[in-house]
């Protein structure tokens, strides 16, 4: 039997079959996005350098609340610093900060002071900025003024033969300078990975002047140290000291931007190592003896706000609290625990 339904009503039903498709459609990328969960510490995986070519197991992992939630401390009033990729806290000022941006700025770095304003710009003589991904400061055994390096060694196509690690020590700025130019010669280190490119961003520096540099992948990433101490103008090979494997979530899931690591710092009194991913962050307490055997032991896993894009991770001056920064203008400071 025919029933011939009159307009409005086949109007009104046509609107909504389109106002609840929409509404499904709306909310199938809420029901896709995996739950946010405060910031929190949990135990990682590891694994012994002897098996670090392998798939590492799901860690078993448990979780307590942070002592304290993650802050704002500044957005950087300079707009040049717009894609930031590396961080360090001054040695010589504390409460400032030394940060460079991403491939395709000149080889340069800011000096920030702790209300987010740049103190000065360091022009490094005999520098190029291929692609700065990391940097540290490190006090050095001499007593001297601390080193800052700088780390060119990302490589997204893995196509680079060598990468370079430049340094200077921290320059006298005068007072009360603002966007004041200095130049100052850099040293610089080439390195070697053993086996292939790797692309890499993240560069940890000890008291001793060795180096520690970890591949960026989406699996299990390798940890490489440096067979001397920085000898400026010397070529080293890398040494893989073992692999560990980033982003495990506590559900066992493996996500792709809590496996990418970005960032990494060692703590002033040398007992700490931090590194970031894009979402976690990871701190290892080392054993006594050489870092070597990091990985030997279990860090800790902070989640990470919900910023654009994390790409550097450090410890304040004190070496009791880390600090995190993102690409983005305006640039941001955090302070995460």
């Amino acid at each position: 039997m025919q029933m011939d339904l009159p307009c409005g009503f086949v109007m009104k039903l046509f609107v909504a079959f389109a106002i609840t498709a929409g509404c499904a459609f709306s909310l199938w990328p809420l029901l896709q996005r995996p739950p946010q969960t405060p910031l929190a510490a949990r135990t990682g995986a590891t694994l012994p350098a002897a098996a670090r070519s392998a798939t590492p197991a799901a860690p078993q992992s448990t979780s307590t609340a942070p002592s304290v939630p993650p802050r704002k401390v500044w957005d950087s009033s300079d707009a040049r610093l717009d894609e930031c990729s590396g961080l360090g806290a001054s040695r010589r000022y504390p409460g400032s900060w030394w940060m460079h941006n991403d491939s395709g700025d000149e080889a340069r770095l800011f000096l920030v002071d702790a209300k987010g304003k740049t103190r000065v710009t360091v022009l490094l003589q005999g520098a190029y900025a291929d692609d700065w991904e990391d940097m540290a400061v490190a006090q050095p055994n001499d007593k001297g003024a601390a080193w800052v390096y700088v780390a060119d060694i990302g490589d997204n196509l893995k196509l680079r033969d060598a990468i370079t690690i430049y340094r200077f020590r921290e320059p006298a700025v005068p007072p009360q300078s603002t966007l004041t130019d200095i130049t100052v010669r850099a040293e610089s280190l080439t390195l070697q990975f053993p086996d292939g490119a790797r692309d890499a961003e993240t560069l940890i520096a000890n008291a001793r002047g060795e180096l520690m540099i970890v591949a960026k992948t989406t699996g299990a990433s390798e940890f490489f140290v440096t067979p001397k101490a920085f000898q400026n103008g010397a070529t080293q090979t890398l040494q893989s000291v073992g692999s560990y494997q980033f982003g495990e979530s506590s559900d066992g899931s493996r996500r792709v931007r809590p496996r990418l690591t970005t960032g990494g710092d060692l703590s002033q009194d040398q007992r700490r190592i931090a590194i970031c991913t894009y979402t976690q962050a990871h701190e290892w307490t080392l054993p006594e003896g050489s870092w070597k055997t990091l990985l030997n032991s279990k860090p800790r896993v902070y989640d990470l706000p919900p910023l654009p894009q994390i790409e550097a991770i450090a410890y304040g001056a004190d070496g009791k609290s880390l600090f995190i920064t993102s690409e983005g203008a305006p640039c941001p400071l955090w302070k995460i625990s």
